[in-house]
């Protein structure tokens, strides 16, 4: 049984007032295909991001990446520009990850002190969280650490001593950071 491959056709009209005048309007038509290359154009999570090709189903692109502007058609052009795009992305990403293993050097083995109110038996009334721990690191200089590289599954809500692990990538290493908790004198 032979499979037959349906495609898209992107017919553009120009609908002329008389022979001589300029057009009026373009028109697009889109005539019916089973599956579509596309570039998207804008971020459309979790379908693609911006500069991503992709092959989508022909309704899909018809009914709603098309109407709302998230991609077109590829075409040549558009294939070109994608590449760039993710050439560019992939430079960014690699610089990104070269300085995230920067950070991972001189973030193994430092140390955060925090000062809050606790009762007689050591637990805090205002627990360290996140945004703590992060607001800490930016005030040392580590402002490439952003909240999701940050391993904590609740919020350190007893005096002493604990550590935090740093997750900065998959293939890089996992600093500990040293988090000191101190009740606050009255």
């Amino acid at each position: 049984m032979a499979r037959f491959r349906v495609q898209w056709f992107v017919v553009s009209l120009y609908v002329y007032h008389c022979y001589h005048c300029v057009p009026k309007q373009n028109l697009v038509y889109i005539i019916y295909m089973a599956k579509t290359k596309v570039v998207f154009i804008e971020e459309t999570s979790p379908h693609g991001r911006k500069g991503d090709l992709k092959e989508v189903a022909s309704g899909f692109f018809r009914n709603l990446l098309f109407p709302r502007g998230s991609a077109v058609l590829a075409d040549p052009s558009r294939i070109a520009w994608a590449h760039a795009l993710q050439q560019k992305r992939t430079q960014a990403d690699q610089l990104h990850q070269e300085r995230l293993q920067a950070y991972a050097k001189d973030l193994n083995g430092v140390t955060l002190e925090f000062v809050k109110k606790a009762n007689e038996r050591g637990g805090l009334f205002d627990a360290v969280d996140r945004k703590e721990i992060l607001a800490t690191l930016h005030q040392k200089g580590f402002t490439a650490i952003e909240e999701k590289h940050l391993d904590l599954e609740k919020p350190f809500d007893t005096i002493g001593e604990h550590t935090l692990k740093l997750i900065l990538g998959e293939d890089l290493l996992k600093p500990a950071v040293k988090i000191i908790i101190i009740k606050e004198e009255k």
